[in-house]
């Protein structure tokens, strides 16, 4: 290993390390597409209930979402590998030890933590939010949105960014947040 590497093989490096992680993802969504019914079946087995979606593409937003995120979880590891590989360097012989220690106590933990939420605390939450109903009153569990709807925060930070005036911030702000504000009172559900 060279530790003199100019700033263009640097950027090769990286570039390479991205490349190869966003082919991991993609390579994941393609099997959460593939396992799609039974990563489904396993996510509302604690509902008890169906779920329902409330736009002619929902069901394919929310199938496309699942298989996102299922990517996501399948190439975290090796995005997460080829990040400490490329800072590998930096790191002196000492910690690098306890970086290992962190990341597989880190992965441990956020483990057993999605394993209780799912066991444990989704289920005795909806149960206790289930005796709330009655007979004319029943629960219409939608598809999450899982977060891709605009946020005026979002907006606002994306709009300062471009080269604008205060004034013409402003008013991109303003349109956002009246906007979000819109959207909000007509898909109230969204925003739970």
């Amino acid at each position: 290993m060279n530790p003199k590497k100019t700033f263009g093989e640097h950027l090769s490096e990286i570039r390479e390390r991205l490349l190869f992680s966003f082919g991991i993802f993609l390579l994941g969504s393609f099997i959460g597409y593939i396992f799609y019914n039974q990563i489904l079946n396993f996510l509302i087995t604690p509902l008890h209930s169906p779920l329902y979606y409330s736009s002619p593409a929902g069901g394919f937003d929310f199938a496309i979402k699942i298989c996102i995120f299922f990517g996501i979880a399948f190439s975290l590891p090796v995005f997460t590998y080829n990040f400490l590989r490329f800072i590998e360097p930096t790191i002196l012989r000492k910690p690098r030890f306890f970086v290992l220690r962190f990341l597989i106590a880190s992965l441990l933990l956020m483990t057993l933590g999605i394993s209780f939420a799912y066991y444990v605390g989704l289920p005795a939450a909806l149960h206790f939010l289930g005796k709330f109903g009655s007979g004319d009153i029943k629960s219409l569990i939608l598809t999450p949105n899982f977060g891709f709807e605009p946020n005026p925060r979002v907006l606002q930070t994306r709009a300062s960014t471009r080269l604008a005036s205060s004034a013409e911030q402003v008013k991109r702000f303003a349109l956002s947040h009246s906007t979000w504000k819109v959207d909000r009172l007509l898909l109230p559900h969204t925003y739970i």
